[in-house]
């Protein structure tokens, strides 16, 4: 493997991955750390459901990019959409958590 293919490969899987980890992490240290009357496993699955949606489908355009030899903005730009679901899980989320 040439070397621009492996960077291409750690870029994707960083901005697909670790953004949901980080996500989980937010999550998890506000609602343990600030009280909060809520469930946690409800909290996590109004957010995991999404990101799983999220990470599969990042999964499969980093799949296509690296198969088409697509360009890094290319893939990029997909893969920041792809995060759409996580997101409005965060929200849902927070909203469950501090305002219901």
């Amino acid at each position: 493997m040439n070397t621009e293919l492996i960077q291409k490969k750690i870029l994707f899987y960083s901005a697909a991955y670790m953004t949901n980890v980080n996500y989980l992490i937010i999550l998890i240290l506000l609602s343990v750390y600030i009280e909060v009357d809520k469930d946690l496993y409800l909290t996590l699955t109004l957010w995991g459901v999404p990101a799983l949606i999220s990470i599969l489908s990042s999964y499969f355009i980093i799949r296509k990019n690296i198969l088409n030899n697509l360009s890094r903005e290319h893939g990029i730009l997909r893969i920041t959409i792809a995060h759409v679901p996580s997101l409005l899980g965060l929200i849902v989320a927070f909203i469950y958590l501090f305002v219901l």
